[in-house]
């Protein structure tokens, strides 16, 4: 007999014994009345270490969190016992956990608040299972400072009274089976053999929702599954049960949607970014380039949220050092939870954007998070910014009659991208001020393509003085440039490169800037050459003096020292910056 063979048979004995052991503890666990709840300590010689409890299930409870692998060993009866290190933990052999330990020589626990019997079997109808069930052994926890609270497994819970018909047919069966799974995977928790916490309530709860999402039944069909329309009703009516911008199980429950619609809309992507090229070469130029600007970004947040897949997306950018003189006073956390903390900050500055650009009143939901990834070494933070319309995934009640059918997304994001411009926005943080320095809106997931880019024209130029190459890279120091050091999205503002020009007859520095500063600067007169880039190189004498050949001036040279690394480096990318670069 083979090594597979053997494996088999040994799990076949397994399931024997645990069969027989089922069957031999029903004593006071009645197979028509149960009562649901009943626990006794037993033993089950050969497949486990030690005495653990056994609780009396219903039959169809043991199908449901077992996704079909157990059953009373007679299908005929309702209740059966039910071993703890199978129903907690999933484990038919080895140690008893302390969790479920138990002596024969011990009483059994009582009920501190007794339950009806069908807490102990729920079917994912009832909403109220959370408050006559889980909230009555959990009396304090509703209020606490950790996050899980009654409201927010409600508020899923009742996606069948508000937002059931919103769902496709799978929808719907996905939403039946997950509402089912989530009550399931608590019940455990009201056992009177738990000892009960307001932490182990949330670390327990928040731990069902990614697998029941996921693999809520025997049906096998995922989150993953549903069709995009579906799986964003399902996220903004949950973030609809939190007030502030940030949660820390919303942002766990994108991660899921970020695995789920990244392979459907990645092939969109190019094709939402053409139609919106196409559209802004129709536009005719105004004389001012500022009209300009605010003209084709209304056009493009206009063609991108006519063809975009959810969801909407932007990328706010804030300079680090507003960050960190309003977050300084904040209480300081351990690595840990760094992240999370970090993530919250960001969801204030959000909500105070949102309460002064009055997304409420205007049927705007949002949601904000740190967006690390982003967080790059050029003194600038990110946060991820998404938004969509309230009453479409939220629906409103006789009482909301005040409030707008639709929110006009388009209206709202040139809005603003306005008032990032113009540097109109009066965000204050703990008492200190916060500048948007930069708005882009993301056409992938990863928003490494872009819809529109804004940057704000406060952001202040650099002294001349002040200024260092990226890197601490100085003028006499033979070092070879990192060719990032101006990236045509990212920049960093600022940046700067020694670089000899054909029409000027000496080393300058050329810096890195904005396509809307060169273009405000000379008037319209001069931009990037490719103008869907954010950044790219502006020679000293062209923004200083406006002059585009000639003499160098001091104040402008840069060392001839550099000659071999910057020529080496730049002579196909700046030989004629004069007229591809800036025209």
């Amino acid at each position: 007999m083979n090594r597979q063979q053997l494996n088999v048979l040994y799990l076949v004995i397994i399931a024997a014994c645990y069969i027989y052991h089922t069957e031999a503890v029903t004593g006071t666990c009645d197979r028509w009345s149960g009562p649901a709840g009943a626990v006794h300590c037993v033993q089950a010689p050969g497949l486990y270490y030690g005495y653990q409890w056994a609780t009396c299930r219903t039959n169809t409870y043991i199908k449901t969190t077992s996704k079909g692998r157990h059953s009373c060993i007679d299908s005929t009866r309702i209740y059966c016992y039910y071993q703890c290190m199978i129903d907690v933990y999933g484990r038919g052999n080895g140690f008893v956990f302390p969790l479920c330990k138990c002596s024969p020589s011990d009483p059994a626990p009582t009920e501190s608040v007794p339950l009806p019997a069908w807490c102990y079997s729920p079917d994912g109808r009832k909403c109220n299972w959370y408050r006559e069930c889980l909230n009555k052994v959990y009396p304090k926890c509703e209020d606490d400072k950790d996050e899980y609270a009654i409201k927010f497994a409600e508020k899923f819970c009742k996606l069948y009274d508000k937002n059931y018909k919103d769902f496709s047919t799978e929808g719907k069966k996905w939403v039946d089976a997950v509402r089912k799974c989530l009550q399931v995977k608590l019940v455990p928790l009201i056992d009177t053999t738990r000892v009960k916490t307001c932490k182990d309530l949330k670390s327990t709860a928040f731990k069902t929702h990614t697998p029941c999402y996921l693999d809520p039944d025997q049906s096998s069909l995922s989150y993953c599954d549903l069709s995009i329309a579906d799986q964003m009703t399902v996220f903004w009516t949950i973030k609809s049960a939190y007030i502030d911008a940030f949660g820390s199980s919303l942002k766990g429950m994108l991660e899921v949607l970020a695995g789920c619609i990244q392979a459907k809309t990645k092939s969109l992507v190019q094709e939402v970014k053409a139609k919106i090229q196409e559209r802004v070469d129709q536009i005719e130029k105004a004389i001012n380039p500022i009209t300009d600007i605010i003209q084709e970004t209304e056009l493009r947040i206009k063609v991108w949220l006519e063809h975009q897949t959810p969801p909407i997306q932007l990328d706010i950018y804030i300079n680090e050092k507003d960050w960190d003189k309003a977050s300084k006073r904040r209480k300081r956390s351990v690595p840990d939870d760094r992240e999370i903390v970090t993530s919250q900050f960001a969801g204030k500055i959000v909500d105070a954007l949102a309460s002064e650009q009055m997304w409420k009143d205007k049927g705007v939901a949002w949601f904000a998070y740190a967006n690390n990834e982003m967080a790059h070494d050029n003194n600038i933070m990110s946060i991820r910014l998404l938004v969509a319309n309230r009453f479409k995934y939220e629906g409103f009640d006789n009482s909301s009659l005040s409030l707008p059918k639709h929110a006009n997304l388009t209206a709202t994001l040139v809005q603003l991208s306005e008032a990032v411009l113009n540097g109109t926005l009066n965000l204050t943080i703990d008492g200190e001020s916060i500048e948007i320095m930069k708005l882009n809106g993301c056409l992938d997931w990863n928003c490494e393509e872009h819809a529109f880019n804004i940057t704000s024209l406060k952001v202040p130029e650099t002294n001349e003085d002040d200024v260092k190459p990226t890197d601490d890279v100085k003028p006499e120091d033979d070092v070879k440039p990192k060719a990032d050091e101006c990236d045509a999205e990212k920049g960093p503002d600022g940046a700067r490169q020694c670089v000899k020009l054909s029409r000027y007859n000496d080393y300058q520095w050329a810096t890195c800037r904005t396509n809307l500063y060169i273009n405000i600067t000379t008037n319209g007169k001069h931009y990037c050459t490719n103008q869907l880039h954010t950044y790219c190189l502006f020679q000293c004498m062209l923004d200083k003096y406006e002059e585009s050949s000639g003499d160098v001036y001091g104040s402008c040279q840069c060392s001839g020292s550099q000659k071999k690394t910057y020529m080496f480096a730049y002579v196909v990318l700046l030989a004629a910056v004069s007229f591809l670069l800036v025209l």
